[in-house]
Order: structure tokens, then C-alpha cells, then sequence
């Protein structure tokens, strides 16, 4: 089956589904996929994805709509019905404590496939502080992101939004470098100009 992907298409990940109802599926994430080039490429992989592609152009020709990054395709003894396309969210606003896409997962809400608490939530999730965790005497840079959302496509119809949301912690840069441009997209250089919060908990330094 591998062989049958197109040119620039790749396996950009690969994971074993344990737990699942059928004999232990495998995942594969595939990055390189063009979104004029979609329904061809999956029937090349004998994945029964008809009319995926118009009804993914259609939720991403909005302005402020996120890109398309992984396929996502599960094998067992057949391929599988199912298809999960991760659309991935602008970094640099994240950075900044904004999502750029927040008005597109309205679309989400309005197509039934998540709740406008859900929406909320994620628009509500980008944030960066430095921070001095409990166990340290140094400075971390706690950067929120909303790394993506996958849909789940299956008998010609999207199923299902999900958001994968993001905590990382990095060592703080020092402050006398002064702030860097806003445009940065490393999370963080954007923060070295943030003054460090010292507290027992990092939650306070991300108010709900």
C-alpha cells in the first residue's frame, strides 16, 4: 500500500491503536498531501473516502481557517473506513496569547461537530508566562498551545471535532536582551521580555 503514495507524500507518523474494536489497527499520519490532490490520493490508497475533499475545501476556504497537516489512516487486515484530517493552528499568535483561527471554530460549532463551550475553551487556551516552577531556582518559559484539531470523516460526513492542546515548559532566555519583535515565532524569544512570576503552582499563572 505504501507504495502507492504519490510523489512528496510521506509517513510522517506511525502508531499501533491497542484497545480498539478491531484486530489492533495501525495508524498511519501522512504529511505532504495536497488538498486539490486528497480524493485521488486516498483512492490510490484504497481508502473509501468519496466527497471527503469538497466538504474539507468547504470548511477551510473561510478566512482565518487553519491548514491542513497530517491524513491520518488506519490499516488492519483492510484499510478502515474512518479518515482523520489534523488541521494545524497558527504558532506565532499562540505565542502572543491569541488564536488566530478563533472565529473559524465557530464553523465548527454551526456544523454540529462541537459545542460553542468547546469552541470557547480552545479560543481561550493560548497563553505564555515565565514562571518559577516549585522544584526550581531558575525561570521556565509555560507556553499554551492549541496544536491542532483532527475531524473524523467516515461515510461521507464529518463525526467529530477534536482539539489536542499543548503545555510545554522551556528554560526561561534572560530578560537583558530586551523584547524581540512580536512577529517571532519561537514562543520563546517572544516572552523574554515578560517579567517572572514566582508562585507555588503554576495554574495561577493561567487563569481559567
Amino acid at each position: 500500500m505504501l507504495g502507492a503514495l504519490p510523489a512528496g507524500v510521506r509517513v510522517g507518523q506511525l502508531g499501533f491503536l491497542l484497545g480498539r474494536d478491531v484486530s489492533t489497527p495501525i495508524r498511519l499520519c501522512l504529511a505532504g498531501i495536497h488538498l486539490g490532490a486528497l480524493d485521488d490520493t486516498l483512492a490510490a490508497l484504497g481508502v473509501p473516502a468519496v466527497g471527503l475533499q469538497p466538504a474539507l475545501h468547504a470548511l477551510l476556504r473561510e478566512p482565518g481557517a487553519p491548514q491542513l497537516d497530517y491524513v491520518d489512516i488506519d490499516v488492519a487486515d483492510d484499510v478502515l473506513p474512518r479518515v482523520g484530517v489534523e488541521l494545524r493552528f497558527d504558532r506565532r499568535t499562540q505565542a502572543l496569547g491569541r488564536l488566530h483561527e478563533a472565529t473559524w471554530l465557530q464553523r465548527m460549532v454551526c456544523a454540529g461537530l462541537a459545542s460553542a463551550g468547546w469552541a470557547n475553551a480552545l479560543a481561550g487556551w493560548p497563553a505564555g508566562r515565565r514562571v518559577v516552577m516549585p522544584h526550581q531556582l531558575w525561570p521556565s518559559v509555560a507556553v499554551r498551545r492549541l496544536n491542532h484539531v483532527k475531524l473524523t470523516w467516515q461515510d461521507g460526513a464529518f463525526h467529530q471535532a477534536k482539539g489536542y492542546c499543548l503545555l510545554r515548559f522551556d528554560d526561561a532566555p534572560s530578560c537583558r536582551h530586551g523584547p524581540v519583535p512580536s512577529a517571532s515565532s519561537d514562543p520563546v524569544r517572544s516572552l523574554r521580555h515578560h517579567s517572572t512570576i514566582r508562585s507555588p503552582d503554576v495554574l495561577p499563572t493561567f487563569p481559567a
